[in-house]
């Protein structure tokens, strides 16, 4: 089980309606550069696990995730 999250404010998309922010499930780390390499190597290569979702109209906010089932 993995327990570090990385939300990248960088990668976000924003438009008129809505704000996305990406958020990645990263493990354990000691070291932040180690946790560094890791995400780089992570944003690169894989979809995000989740996203933070911001409706500018409404002004409420949502929790999405990319969870995969394994049967």
């Amino acid at each position: 089980m993995k327990e570090g999250l990385v939300i990248s404010i960088e990668k976000a998309n924003r438009n008129r309606s809505v704000i996305e922010i990406p958020l990645w499930i990263v493990g354990d780390f000691y070291d932040m550069d180690s946790m560094a390499t890791e995400f780089e190597y992570l944003a690169e290569h894989q979809r995000p696990d989740g996203k933070i979702v911001l409706d500018r109209k409404t002004g409420e906010w949502q929790a999405l995730t990319q969870m995969q089932v394994l049967a």
